[in-house]
């Protein structure tokens, strides 16, 4: 298994943005190592009208698989959050019994359905659509059955056939009542309702001890108090 893995694991990438940004200009208080800062998720509001929330790169960090004794970059993923939601996390304390992502999920009091946060997936190397499904199976072993395939059948639509080619991005963004939505590229959207599902998956990436990424768990909490949610 490792040997076909390591077969198909070729050069690191520069990052393809699934969605539009601000100015470069802008200076960003820590090293966003090439992922954009400013996220507006258009596509998601395009059809509303309305002008996105815009969202804030508040970590960053990559996605390692160990073989042996090598170990080898799978993916780097960036979490961006909504001005409002950055403001809590900025008093959220690591040591309280709350966790970031339960700061991050709280639906704030109102009819608002813009995007929490937003997990952007960028691949270095070249994978298969089963191996990024069953690498979720321990993460998701306490949930219940029904939720984790309703969420890999809707990730599977979203990915659409073949490989995960080097290069490319998937996008998943946290919205109001445990929806999901999770694109790749510039493939459609797809939606799942799952608080569930949803906790877990930002638990993922973004929760201490637990995380694929502890690079990314400590960007975020070394970071996301010098983010200034006025930068836009």
């Amino acid at each position: 298994m490792a040997g076909t893995i390591l077969t198909m694991l070729h050069n690191q990438r520069s990052f393809c943005e699934p969605v539009q940004s601000t100015s470069s200009s802008i200076v960003w208080p820590f090293d966003a190592k090439g992922m954009k800062t400013v996220l507006y998720p258009n596509r998601l509001n395009g059809a509303k009208n309305k002008i996105p929330v815009p969202l804030l790169l508040s970590g960053v960090g990559m996605r390692r698989k160990s073989f042996v004794v090598v170990a080898v970059d799978v993916y780097m993923i960036a979490i961006n959050v909504s001005p409002a939601v950055l403001q809590r996390a900025k008093s959220w304390d690591p040591s309280s019994s709350f966790t970031l992502s339960d700061v991050l999920l709280q639906d704030i009091p109102s009819n608002s359905d813009d995007v929490k946060v937003s997990a952007t997936i960028t691949f270095m190397r070249e994978i298969t659509q089963q191996q990024l499904l069953d690498a979720f199976n321990e993460a998701f072993k306490d949930c219940g059955a029904d939720s984790v395939q309703a969420f890999k059948d809707t990730l599977s639509k979203s990915l659409g056939p073949g490989n995960l080619k080097k290069d490319e991005t998937i996008t998943f963004y946290w919205l109001p009542k445990g929806t999901l939505a999770m694109f790749k590229d510039d493939s459609a959207i797809h939606f799942l309702q799952s608080p569930e599902i949803a906790r877990k998956l930002l638990d993922v990436y973004i929760r201490r001890g637990t995380s694929v990424s502890p690079e990314l768990v400590d960007s975020i909490e070394s970071n996301i108090s010098r983010v200034d949610s006025t930068v836009v």
